[in-house]
């Protein structure tokens, strides 16, 4: 599956217009290519060649697989999540548009991603103590609706991370596309 659909050594997407007037201007399909060329170079300069790997493991033995995308100061980040962690929900025309994901982050973790002005009082006591200690995370990705704006919480896709444990908000923000693949 790696090799013949998304092989690192061959071009394994293209692109051109709708418009077939577009598809004959030159100026267009030069910026058409250019475009590419940068789609491509984001590729490999993430580790979506490490992740898809791992994500058609998944789908050959379990049937369906999860493949979570985000930007960071870095560019584009993937993600495998084994299928143990995922619930899935469709909309009424038959596709996914909300992800419940729970997993597991050592108090350390939690604080450096959330900070610790975020954290409740369980995790804090755990940092002074054992701060390798895990805790239950839950991670829901739904829809809001329409965006109401261009804030992160205002966007038409929701993200919310929540201490199961303690009942606690970590973060809520917001995607404009969904994540999930």
């Amino acid at each position: 599956l790696h090799g013949m659909l998304t092989s690192p050594s061959t071009p394994w997407f293209s692109m051109r217009y709708r418009d077939p007037g577009l598809q004959r201007n030159d100026a267009a399909n030069e910026w058409l290519e250019l475009c590419l060329d940068q789609m491509y170079q984001a590729f490999n300069r993430s580790n979506f060649q490490q992740e898809i790997h791992e994500l058609y493991y998944d789908l050959v033995v379990f049937g369906t697989a999860a493949f979570y995308v985000e930007g960071d100061k870095d560019g584009l980040r993937f993600s495998s999540r084994h299928i143990a962690e995922i619930l899935i929900s469709e909309d009424a025309e038959g596709r996914v548009d909300t992800v419940y994901r729970k997993f597991k982050l050592t108090a350390r973790a939690l604080i450096m991603r959330f900070g610790e002005e975020n954290m409740p009082r369980a995790v804090l006591s755990d940092m002074k103590t054992d701060p390798y200690k895990e805790h239950d995370i839950i991670h829901a990705v739904f829809p809001r609706g329409e965006a109401q704006g261009k804030m992160a919480k205002s966007k038409a896709i929701a993200s919310v991370y929540y201490h199961q444990g303690a009942k606690h908000l970590l973060s809520e923000s917001g995607f404009d596309d969904f994540p999930f693949m």
